[in-house]
């Protein structure tokens, strides 16, 4: 997939994702002394948080941070089923460093670019 195609998925996605949560914060009737654009700021921010914090846990998990977790489940399951043989931790994080999935970067861009956002209405 095109890097413009995905760019424009991603940003179609954050802007219906933002529009639910002003929707959801009251957006069309807000509560008394809240003004819109304070909303609106709320709603990219949480917004943008969210998606900069899953693009940097995936990028954790593209590091191998997370073998750690799966390959204590292994031996756990491995404990109940005694003629198994578990292979040591350096084996199982080099066998799995070589089916490692990129990480998210276009997620962490857009969840950037809605902190950005959501600093210029504060300012505004």
């Amino acid at each position: 997939m095109k890097k413009s195609v995905k760019h424009l998925i991603y940003c179609a996605v954050t802007l219906t994702l933002v529009f639910v949560t002003a929707v959801l914060q009251g957006l069309f009737n807000p509560p008394s002394g809240m003004r819109v654009s304070v909303i609106i700021c709320n709603a990219f921010f949480i917004i943008g948080v969210l998606m900069a914090g899953i693009g940097i846990l995936s990028w954790a998990g593209s590091k191998g941070t997370y073998d750690i977790f799966s390959y204590a489940g292994k031996v756990i399951l491995v404990k109940f089923k005694p003629k198994e043989k578990m292979q040591s931790y350096y084996d199982y994080t080099q066998e799995k460093s070589k089916n490692r999935k990129a990480w998210l970067k276009e997620l962490t861009i857009w969840g950037a670019i809605c902190i950005a956002i959501s600093a210029l209405l504060i300012f505004v």
